[in-house]
């Protein structure tokens, strides 16, 4: 979980976001996790592919291109 919060917070998203972006998910499956609910290794794996598949990109200082 740190991993996708990590994530969000470089692509400057909610964690909730990613999971619908990586694996079409809505916004209550993070709120679950946080509950101690638990995803399983494939939907962990495609999360992984998908933030692999999109890297976060350093973010361009102000003036300089």
């Amino acid at each position: 979980m740190q991993e996708i919060r990590d994530y969000a917070a470089q692509r400057g998203c909610k964690p909730a976001t990613v999971l619908q972006q990586a694996a079409g998910y809505g916004g209550t499956v993070w709120e679950k996790w946080e509950g101690g609910a638990q995803c399983t290794m494939a939907t962990a794996d495609k999360i992984r592919k998908h933030m692999q598949d999109h890297p976060c990109q350093p973010a361009l200082v102000r003036g300089v291109a």
